[in-house]
């Protein structure tokens, strides 16, 4: 009972820290197919976001995604529905935040009252205002999820040209088909390669300026700058949003229609936090101006929080960096540990570590596994300092010794090493022998 009781009180310190992502997400698309605007609302959602039931030998769930239009006066233009089936054999996976079902929920939109025009960068957007309603219910439950009214078009005066569209690949290769990573819109803070999409509706425009800088919190006055470019690569066309295999990819329809423009090359320079696009057209000159979240998913829970940090480092570091890391005011700690993972970053170039990334995973797996009913942190343990340095044992060997004591053999093979903990106590707080 303490064990578990320790547990949720580690979890909650640091979820009041930052709020921690459900594993629900959604993005709106507004394409033009055959003259006509239709409204794609994109979702993914992860596995352990539903509940699964037993169905004989699988493990089953279903849920429905259902939303309505309506203008400024409250007046529904189109109500949809998507229902989705989820079979699998593994009950690990039902509990799993990277498992997904992803979807796409086609309206097709007709706004009432006269089409009035804003020019942005490039395309012509209406000046009326329009919103999508989004639920999700959870049919085994039946419980339902009312997500915040999305906005599908700008309010007068807008500077945004149309949404843009994050993608997953390199941009390299045929560009009939792209895979989207569907993550509401977000770039996701990762060492795979992603490309975004600027639609542009005035195909005079043969490039465009694009300035990326950063910023923590979009609220922010002040960015960080990072690059500067002009993008001359782009596609003329039309695209739909289909399902395929359980991803979501924008296909080509047409040879003609909007005018594609391609930035791709860039994710590695980002950070966690928001990434500021300021954007302006080769022949209007106007300029437009968004932030878009660089996305950590999943991102483990010590990572959050500095404590933990320090003292899981003291299972892989000498006591002088740590004590060097502890010294200073907290911007001058934030700073020395930026250096710090970036000193032992295994890929220099980029800003994701994916060696940091791993260190805190293996920190997560140590407290949610090896926490003990009289040592709090699982990290703290012999079980999990050896697993923060080494990782997961090739085999994992129980028995009980002479004095009827619990005992863990760990064999490393490739290392050709073996640790032997035992449980003196009988409170899970196995020692290193």
């Amino acid at each position: 009972m303490r064990k578990s009781i320790l547990l949720i009180l580690f979890i909650s310190s640091l979820s009041f820290a930052q709020m921690i992502p459900t594993g629900i997400f959604t993005e709106l698309h507004v394409l033009k197919n055959d003259g006509k605007i239709e409204l794609n609302i994109c979702f993914r959602i992860s596995y352990n976001s539903l509940v699964f039931k037993k169905e004989n030998s699988k493990f089953r769930s279903q849920y429905v995604v259902s939303a309505e239009v309506a203008d400024s006066t409250g007046k529904t233009l189109v109500r949809e529905s998507i229902s989705k089936i989820i079979l699998i054999e593994s009950f690990e996976s039902t509990n799993s935040p990277l498992n997904f079902s992803e979807g796409v929920l086609k309206m097709t939109v007709r706004p009432s009252g006269d089409r009035i025009f804003n020019q942005g960068i490039g395309f012509s957007i209406p000046e009326y205002n329009l919103n999508a309603l989004i639920k999700i219910s959870d049919s085994n439950t039946e419980r339902e999820i009312e997500l915040p009214p999305q906005r599908i078009y700008p309010v007068p005066g807008g500077e945004v040209f149309s949404q843009q569209i994050v993608l997953m690949g390199d941009g390299e290769g045929a560009t009939n088909e792209f895979q989207m990573t569907n993550f509401g819109g977000r770039i996701l803070f990762t060492s795979e390669k992603q490309i975004l999409l600027f639609p542009v509706e005035d195909t005079s425009i043969t490039s465009l300026k694009i300035k990326i800088m950063e910023k923590e919190d979009p609220e922010e006055d002040e960015a960080e700058f990072i690059h500067e470019l002009t993008i001359n690569d782009y596609f003329d066309g039309s695209f739909s949003i289909e399902e395929s295999g359980n991803k979501l990819s924008i296909r080509k329809t047409e040879t003609s229609g909007t005018r594609y423009f391609v930035l791709k090359d860039f994710t590695q320079k980002l950070s966690e936090g928001f990434a500021v696009f300021e954007v302006s057209d080769s022949v209007s000159k106007r300029h437009s101006s968004f932030p878009i979240p660089v996305f950590w998913y999943n991102k483990p829970l010590s990572a959050h929080n500095e404590d933990f940090i320090i003292q899981a480092l003291i299972a892989v570091e000498d006591k002088n960096v740590i004590d060097e890391l502890q010294s200073g005011s907290s911007d001058e700690r934030k700073l020395k540990f930026r250096k710090y993972w970036e000193s032992i970053d295994p890929t220099p170039g980029t800003k994701f570590n994916e060696l940091r990334e791993e260190f805190f995973a293996r920190v997560d797996y140590a407290i949610r596994n090896f926490s003990s009913l009289n040592k709090m942190n699982g990290h703290q343990t012999d079980r999990g300092k050896i697993y923060i340095r080494y990782g997961s044992p090739s085999e994992i060997i129980r028995g009980v010794n002479k004095y009827g004591r619990i005992t863990e053999s760990w064999i490393y093979k490739d290392m050709n090493r073996e640790f032997i903990f035992t449980d003196r106590t009988g409170t899970n707080n196995f020692q290193l022998l």
